[in-house]
């Protein structure tokens, strides 16, 4: 699977937005694979994305607390249910009143975490293992960012709706498939270090 979960972890004005907008906008995403909204449950996302064939989408909060604040509401589904879309595309979810989602999308996450906020949102309703399903980027201590307005063209393109899929050749963004001998690689190296079934899924993401 190529869909991942992202976070950057840094303290106020380090940049954490701009590299998001900067990576966005240098790989042309737009909508409908950029979905920019805050969702009030997974059952919410769930419906508001609803049936797209198994295509891609990048549900980006910008600001993650949104997100894992809203997990740690008694009840709340959220975290269970994005912990399963990690890993399958199709989903049939009962909402209340018997309403019905049919969920086929291949998800990613990505947004930016406060540090200082980091223990407290990433807390128990996030260990049943959504947060070891992360990559996390972390800003270097002492750093601060200076604000630079996004200038230049995208370093690629993505054809606008009704222009022929083959507009720019080859200078687009592509499915990718993973090579099994990855697979095997991943094993060797789980073999070699080590590293117990709980450190495995940081060799998956890797």
């Amino acid at each position: 699977r190529t869909n991942v979960f992202a976070a950057l972890i840094g303290g106020k004005d380090t940049g954490k937005t701009s590299a998001f907008d900067y990576a966005i906008k240098l790989l042309d995403i737009k909508s409908p694979p950029l979905m920019k909204l805050k969702a009030g449950s997974g059952e919410g996302l769930t419906k508001e994305i609803g049936d797209v064939g198994g295509s891609s989408r990048l549900y980006f909060t910008d600001e993650l607390a949104h997100l894992l604040l809203k997990m740690q509401i008694q009840g709340s589904a959220f975290a269970t249910i994005l912990n399963t879309i990690f890993y399958e595309d199709q989903q049939d979810l009962v909402l209340a009143r018997n309403a019905r989602v049919n969920f086929n999308c291949r998800l990613s996450v990505a947004g930016g975490v406060v540090d200082e906020m980091f223990n407290d949102l990433f807390g128990a309703a996030t260990t049943g293992g959504f947060y070891d399903r992360f990559i996390f980027g972390v800003a270097p201590s002492g750093y601060g960012y200076k604000y630079r307005e996004f200038t230049g063209e995208p370093a690629l393109r993505t054809p606008d709706p009704g222009e022929p899929e083959d507009a720019f050749g080859t200078d687009r963004p592509v499915p990718v498939d993973i090579d099994r001998d990855v697979w095997d690689a991943r094993d060797r190296i789980a073999e070699e270090l080590k590293l117990t079934a709980a450190d495995n899924r940081l060799l998956e993401l890797g």
